[in-house]
């Protein structure tokens, strides 16, 4: 494949255009964080979640979102790093046209699973919120009967309605490992249809 000096922020040969992606790809971040800026902190001396109370409305409290350093990865909610990634290789595309396809179909996938992982960023948000829940009404519960036997069925299942919430949540976390993977795979196989091109005239 043909020479590009200075095309769209690519210059040299394709094979030394291609080794500049490589190494520009090389430098992302792909966290496997488990989404843990919506986790619901947790008060270990009342033994509940914590809330923060602003006039008429209370809401559980949690981490906040991550440092800019931090979600700088391609498998955040909540990054501007797939933005990057994209520009880049549209430049590369410009630069080299017989490609034009491989990118195409790379962008359109990783916009999919952008798409994804904003869906499992906000499952697990629910998900925190229902746990929290759970956990801040089982003290008051278990205080208000009068029935031992009673008291012991509800806290039961309120225990097993926990450990199934529990449970939904780390079924989250897994997707969202799983959804890094495939953003990690999708690159790799870029890379190797790119690499086909290297010996094209």
């Amino acid at each position: 494949m043909g020479k590009r000096s200075g095309e769209a922020g690519f210059t040299g040969d394709f094979t030394a255009a291609l080794a500049e992606l490589q190494a520009n790809l090389a430098q992302t971040k792909i966290l496997d964080c488990d989404l843990s800026h919506e986790r619901v902190l947790w008060d270990a001396g009342e033994g509940c979640p914590r809330r923060r109370t602003l006039g008429e409305e209370s809401h559980f409290l949690r981490p906040g979102i991550c440092s800019a350093s931090k979600r700088a990865h391609l498998g955040c909610a909540h990054t501007t790093a797939r933005d990057g990634v994209i520009t880049r290789l549209q430049q590369f595309g410009a630069a080299f046209p017989a490609v034009g396809a491989e990118i195409t179909d790379f962008i359109a996938r990783l916009r999919e699973l952008e798409m994804q992982v904003i869906r499992i960023d906000g499952a697990k948000s629910r998900a925190e919120l229902e746990l929290a829940d759970l956990l801040l009404n089982l003290a008051p519960m278990k205080a208000g009967l009068d029935s031992q036997n009673r008291q012991a069925q509800v806290v039961q299942g309120l225990q097993q309605e926990l450990q199934q919430q529990r449970h939904k949540i780390g079924k989250i976390n897994a997707e969202h490992r799983q959804t890094n993977g495939q953003i990690r795979r999708l690159i790799a196989t870029l890379l190797a249809r790119l690499s086909l091109h290297g010996d094209k005239p």
